[in-house]
């Protein structure tokens, strides 16, 4: 059942740890179980090797005529194939011969390999398959990124003690999200463990304890090695958020002060412990960037947000079609619902609600976030890379809305179908007025592009 303010208590004295054969039993089915819904969903590619890759777009790209024809800039992150698949197979095939890659010689007059961030040279899964064919090893991390999502989801949800069947729901709606399946194979690297170092940080906020942090640190370190390094920060963000609030929300008025500041240095040391560990990486890193010529060190135009009813819109309706940070029509409803009956009495919940509410405006960079996201140190990072951390956030809150329905209905049915009724009519109504008028639609995007 879902935690409450009064036994938080006794959650900081136990490890999430601490369960029973017959929990530790359900939660290995359970997540054997997302496994294999995830897998069933990419059958041909897990079991029979068909391609996912865009790779395999390559053959029917002209890149010489097309924008001379369609001025419409392509649907995908061309770095894909230009980038990611050939680092790919240089990695592969270097670390086979039990070299470390330090240089890439195939770029350029070369540049250093070890150095880039996102060549992920030590994401723990592609080393778990170094033994397989690059490309087929290729196709299956693809996959293998959603399947992080899911049980990285459903392990964050036990943690909060969110009962198994709303947990199993938010990490189902993780793994099959548009939005994470069609930008796994750009961003998936590393945005796929953001449940769990959101998980960590619950972990370390609750035991209170050194070795709790140096975990956290980990999981945000190993995060970090992972690939992208913008999804990495926005994940370690919503993670600190997570963090703050849930320690403000456990304090009195008159130690809030206190508590604020106590907070801000456990996520320091925290941090510090994720630098030690990430440190051969993010060392090199910091010097690459500093040497480098980088499109994003040239940039001195202000840089808008991604539109908040771009956000807002696609809560309800797939705008952005196969790419869309969409979970479908009930999704809204069941979190407005289960925020209207548990936010009082679930900290978690409340939490995760005040920082989506967060996320959302910075996203949109309201009010003085959007100083804050074109200072120079701040506005390498795309806005619209936020969205997995938001969508784990969403996702959850989901979990938490059709757990409070389920327990609605049997405790007060005439309120809850009051609610669940009404933002179901509100929903309904947003999508009969896009219907009806699809200029609604026509400032919505993700960013510049």
């Amino acid at each position: 059942m879902a935690v409450s303010i009064e036994s938080t208590a006794n959650d900081n004295k136990r490890s999430p740890f601490f369960l029973n054969n017959r929990q530790l039993w359900l939660n290995l089915v359970s997540a054997c179980l997302i496994g294999l819904v995830v897998i069933g969903g990419f059958y041909k590619t897990v079991l029979e090797g068909t391609p996912i890759s865009r790779l395999y777009q390559l053959g029917q790209r002209d890149t010489l005529f097309a924008k001379y024809f369609v001025p419409i800039r392509e649907g995908y992150d061309a770095s894909v194939y230009q980038f990611f698949v050939p680092s790919h197979e240089f990695l592969v095939s270097t670390l086979r011969k039990g070299t470390i890659p330090l240089w890439n010689p195939l770029v350029g007059c070369g540049e250093p390999f070890l150095a880039d961030i996102e060549t992920a040279t030590f994401w723990p899964l592609r080393l778990a398959l170094l033994w397989m064919e690059p490309l087929r090893s290729w196709n299956l991390l693809i996959v293998i990124n959603l399947l992080v999502f899911g049980i990285g989801t459903f392990l964050l949800g036990s943690l909060i003690h969110l009962r198994r069947f709303a947990a199993i729901f938010a990490a189902l709606l993780c793994a099959f999200s548009p939005f994470l399946i069609f930008h796994s194979e750009l961003i998936g690297s590393s945005s796929s463990w953001i449940p769990l170092v959101i998980a960590s940080f619950i972990y370390a906020e609750r035991a209170r304890s050194t070795l709790s942090k140096a975990l956290a640190g980990a999981a945000c370190a190993t995060m970090i090695i992972s690939g992208h390094p913008e999804p990495s920060f926005f994940g370690i963000v919503c993670a600190s958020l997570i963090y703050l609030l849930l320690r403000l929300l456990q304090s009195q008025k008159k130690e809030f002060a206190f508590s604020f500041l106590k907070a801000l240095a456990e996520i320091a040391i925290i941090g510090l412990f994720a630098f030690g560990f990430a440190a051969p990486i993010l060392l090199p890193f910091f010097e690459h960037l500093r040497s480098s010529d980088c499109y994003k060190l040239g940039l001195v135009d202000h840089r808008s947000g991604v539109p908040i009813n771009s956000i807002l819109v696609n809560l309800i309706h797939p705008a952005y079609e196969k790419c869309s940070p969409f979970f479908g029509v009930i999704a809204l409803p069941l979190v407005l619902t289960g925020c209207a009956l548990g936010i009082k009495r679930e900290l978690y919940l409340r939490a995760f609600a005040i920082c989506a509410v967060i996320l959302i405006a910075l996203m949109s960079q309201l009010g003085p976030l959007d100083w804050l996201m074109n200072l120079k140190a701040f506005s390498w990072f795309v806005p619209k890379y936020c969205f997995p951390a938001l969508l784990v956030v969403l996702a959850v809150s989901c979990g938490y809305g059709m757990q409070e329905v389920i327990d609605g209905v049997s405790k007060d049915w005439k309120k809850t179908c009051y609610w669940l009724v009404g933002t179901s009519i509100a929903v309904l109504a947003g999508l009969i007025a896009i219907k009806f008028v699809p200029s609604l639609l026509e400032c919505v995007r993700q960013d510049e592009a």
